[in-house]
């Protein structure tokens, strides 16, 4: 392999570092729409965050984007390099100019959501109270300590190489939102995707089953020469390689009742780290 094949193999523009529960997914899908942007085969590689994947070098992590052809733009996201100061120095070692991108979410509503999933998933129970909650899964909050962890991105990073993406903003306005991505990471910003129109319920509590199915089905396309020329031709169409089921369930019967009073606890953790973040991002 020539060194130029070699180095545009190892080519990453952007890496997305989180955070969960703020949208991750569906910021993904919209960016992997664009005919201009190629993802990783699987949308979290973890590559970072995770010795022993680290260990087995660039060319394991190149793997990962295999899928991709002549896109201008290629990534990923892995939720779990927000938190992690190591991932950070990672990333800043191997790729320094990398653009990076964050989501990030009101922090004590994404702990609710977090323990709707987390309800959904067995790990809890209604009847749980959250202190206990708490103790057995401290990360629980620990995530959304969004200007602790931002911090050490913006000792190595410098602040125009870190986009921030609110859940809110998506709420409110998905297309500004995804226009200013595309802007960011100097893509045709006027293209829609198809994935602009995935909907929330408003109880935060959804069944992202079908979702998570159609992001498969498109990487499954990915993985051969045929499937790549279909999604491709799809793309110049402005359209999906797949059909996103948007009929979510609300999940509202089953939900994990979070007390004024708890949710005044919650906030007030938050509220130091809160100033920190608005100052790193002033």
């Amino acid at each position: 392999m020539s060194d130029a094949a070699t180095q545009d193999r190892l080519r990453v523009n952007f890496i997305g570092i989180g955070g969960r529960k703020c949208a991750t997914s569906w910021v993904f899908k919209c960016l992997t729409e664009h005919p201009d942007i190629c993802g990783a085969h699987s949308k979290e590689t973890h590559f970072f965050s995770t010795d022993n994947l680290y260990d087995q070098g660039l060319a394991a992590y190149a793997a990962h984007f295999t899928i991709c052809g002549n896109e201008k733009i290629r990534g990923e996201f892995s939720t779990s390099y927000l938190t992690s100061t190591q991932a950070a120095k990672r990333i800043y070692e191997d790729f320094p100019q990398v653009k990076l991108i964050v989501c990030l979410r009101d922090p004590v509503a994404r702990a609710v959501s977090a323990l709707q999933h987390m309800l959904s998933k067995g790990k809890i129970r209604k009847t749980d109270a959250l202190q206990d909650i708490l103790k057995r899964y401290p990360e629980l909050l620990e995530e959304g300590m969004y200007g602790k962890y931002l911090a050490a991105y913006l000792k190595l990073f410098p602040r125009n190489q870190l986009h921030i993406t609110r859940y809110e903003d998506i709420q409110k306005n998905p297309q500004q939102v995804i226009r200013e991505l595309y802007r960011y990471l100097g893509v045709d910003a006027t293209f829609t995707p198809q994935g602009l129109y995935y909907k929330y319920n408003t109880s935060g509590a959804r069944n992202a089953i079908w979702f998570k199915h159609s992001l498969a089905l498109y990487h499954a396309l990915m993985r051969n020469a045929f499937g790549r020329m279909l999604v491709k031709a799809l793309k110049r169409l402005g359209l999906n390689a797949y059909t996103l089921d948007t009929v979510l369930r609300r999940g509202t019967t089953n939900a994990y009742a979070v007390s004024d009073q708890d949710r005044q606890r919650i906030t007030r953790f938050y509220e130091n780290d809160q100033r920190l973040l608005q100052k790193l991002l002033a």
